[in-house]
């Protein structure tokens, strides 16, 4: 309400967040695809697997098993395109972990990730 006193009307606020979105969104993928080129290569050349994987460990035992289990959702998604990537995805996450993905995503994922979807900002 106060935002609509200083003159700007919900169309306006509504239009501003859409662009707000459009540009976060634009960013974050020009974000992935420089990590994509510059530090996945880097990292595959010059850190061992056994390393990586370490640190994977790590990564995901510090997340607790509520966070981990979104993490392997996210990353489902995110590697689903990359063959060579997903298939490492398969080959190290258990198969009954990549079972639950699925059931994870409509739990655990969904309800947080809901905020970033366009069709939910427009509800609100």
């Amino acid at each position: 309400a106060s935002l609509e006193k200083r003159g700007n009307s919900v169309e306006n606020i509504y239009q501003s967040v859409i662009e707000l979105s459009s540009t976060i969104e634009h960013k974050m993928i020009h974000l992935q695809k420089e990590q994509e080129a510059y530090i996945m290569p880097y990292v595959a050349a010059y850190i061992d697997a056994k390393t990586q994987d370490k640190f994977n460990s790590k990564v995901i035992s510090s997340l607790g098993l509520l966070d981990s289990q979104v993490l392997l959702v996210a990353m489902n998604d995110a590697l689903s395109n990359h063959p060579v990537e997903y298939a490492g995805f398969q080959k190290e996450v258990p198969k009954f972990a990549r079972l639950l993905i699925p059931t994870w995503r409509r739990v655990l994922y969904n309800p947080r990730a809901s905020c970033l979807e366009i069709d939910s900002i427009k509800k609100q």
